[in-house]
């Protein structure tokens, strides 16, 4: 039987040579498909080599923190490309980018906190289907038509309800669920207002619950990626490239009458003018004590919270508490909230926080940047809500930003100075002062519009956003740094948010948990 076996394999190849055309085109395919086979192989090692060689130029955890640097592979992206800018070949001057920004044309603002929907509330009690709501025609500082002249690219729609009337529930029990069941049911309310806000003006605003959707359904987002050894001026130059080129053409677009899509096709991150609308909520009393509710709110598109409103809670002590601070900074659950926060891959916002909570935040509670959606400098106006230099240090530090608030009372406060004599210039006062002391890398702006009763002059709506612009650039101030300030900084942190929640569920860490008392 061996010998017959052997026989065949040996006569095999002749009996080919005189086969039938039949079996000869049979071998042929079969060998077409074994040679298809070892190229698809060829390609998948040499991909699989690729990536691990760029993992270990600039591993994922290393993109935002390295060396205190904000190094970006990828302002907005997960993994890196098959391209890296050491030394960035640039086809714009710094000329012309200051005249991309000062002629309009490129939109660049993504403000931290703006407080459209609860003056929908006020006025309309969010009753938007009705004949005498009109999106494009609003009162006060926002509606359609000023933020179609604006130069803005997203904005965080706040969902703020307001604090309890006491922190006591009937029984005298502190911080009781019981005090907190409106505001919960008012907060889901407001999270619904918005969303049906963006559906009926679904020609202008764009639900973008993740810088992926800025990657994804916008066209060609920032794309820098770096050896983890990159200097601030190695960014800075990818970042400039990326963003002014001529060729890209990133944030830039001409607006011909016509379609958004004709010319200048990369109008920013945004597909045809739409505006990014995210969310954020103003205080953990809107959680009403129950982190499940925290989980659904994210689940719902809220994307960062702040710890305190005006009232102390659970968790924290807010800034201007009428009764003081209650726990000296977080309480113990608090601390467990944070984290709770980084795991989501929620934002966690310091905007009217005590400044003991800022430093206990900033000092290693919270493994992921933070920001302050609307707070100015104190050292400008010593005003409680806003942040003082020391604090500033360590948001530098903890690679966070400060997005400066346009209200009066905080912008022009202290010996010599008055509200009422707020300016654009003095708004600008804060911003630059940050970006002298700390970076142009952390600070960004947080208007507040829509939730204060008087505003600088000069910054009196929305339309007015390219007007910081211009008064950031007559101070010297660079392009590529302009261009942080107003949207890019934000984004820089948000992402560096996801990614260590990423870290943090690979590596296990699991949900917070309720604690309640089960009834009998």
């Amino acid at each position: 039987m061996a010998d017959e076996k052997k026989l065949n394999l040996d006569i095999e190849p002749a009996r080919l040579k005189t086969g039938s055309s039949h079996q000869l085109q049979r071998d042929t395919r079969f060998r077409m498909i074994k040679g298809l086979k070892w190229v698809a192989l060829a390609v998948f090692v040499l991909f699989i080599l690729d990536s691990a060689l760029m993992r270990v130029f600039m591993p994922i955890h290393q993109c935002p923190y390295q060396n205190g640097i904000q190094v970006m592979r990828c302002v907005l992206m997960d993994m890196p490309k098959n391209r890296k800018y050491m030394e960035a070949k640039q086809n714009v001057t710094e000329e012309e980018a200051r005249e991309m920004l000062t002629k309009g044309k490129m939109r660049t603002v993504i403000d931290g906190h703006n407080d459209l929907p609860y003056m929908i509330r006020q006025l309309y009690g969010n009753q938007i289907y009705d004949k005498n709501f009109d999106f494009m025609h609003l009162p006060y500082h926002v509606d359609g038509t000023r933020l179609e002249k604006s130069n803005v690219l997203g904005t965080f729609w706040s969902v703020f309800v307001g604090c309890p009337k006491s922190d006591f529930d009937e029984n005298g029990v502190e911080f009781g669920d019981a005090i907190y069941a409106d505001a919960v049911k008012e907060t889901f309310q407001q999270v619904d207002l918005v969303k049906r806000l963006i559906e009926l003006n679904h020609f202008m605003l764009l639900k973008t619950s993740s810088t992926y959707d800025f990657n994804s359904k916008h066209e060609n987002a920032v794309e820098c990626w770096f050896r983890a050894d990159a200097s601030q001026n190695d960014i800075d130059a990818c970042l400039f490239e990326e963003i002014f080129s001529l060729e890209h053409n990133l944030y830039y677009n001409e607006y011909d009458g016509g379609d958004w899509g004709k010319v200048g096709r990369r109008f920013s991150f945004s597909p045809h003018g739409w505006l990014s609308s995210m969310m954020g909520a103003e205080g953990l009393h809107q959680i009403g004590n129950s982190v499940a509710n925290l989980r659904g709110l994210y689940e719902l598109g809220v994307r960062y919270m702040t710890l305190t409103h005006g009232c102390n809670n659970r968790y924290a002590d807010s800034a201007t508490a009428l009764r003081g601070a209650r726990w000296g900074g977080l309480s113990a659950e608090g601390r467990e909230v944070v984290r709770e926060m980084n795991r989501m891959g929620m934002l966690v916002d310091l905007s009217h926080v005590s400044a003991d909570v800022m430093r206990e935040v900033l000092g290693g509670v919270s493994r992921a940047p933070v920001m302050f959606s609307h707070s100015s400098v104190f050292a400008l106006c010593p005003h409680p809500r806003n942040v003082p230099d020391d604090v500033l240090h360590l948001v530098k530090k903890n690679n966070g930003v400060v997005m400066v608030n346009f209200y009066p009372l905080f912008v022009s406060c202290g010996p010599g100075k008055i509200p009422a004599n707020a300016t654009l210039e003095m708004v600008v006062d804060h911003i630059e002062y940050i970006g002298k002391l700390i970076g142009w890398e952390h600070v960004g702006i947080g208007s507040d519009f829509d939730g204060i009763d008087s505003v600088p002059a000069g910054l009196e709506d929305v339309s007015k956003y390219p007007d910081l612009t211009v008064e950031l650039l007559k101070r010297g101030v660079k392009s590529i740094d302009v261009v942080k300030v107003m949207g890019l900084n934000i984004l820089r942190v948000w992402r560096a948010v996801e990614i260590v929640s990423k870290e943090m569920r690979h590596n296990g860490v699991l949900p917070m948990e309720d604690k309640f008392v089960k009834n009998n």
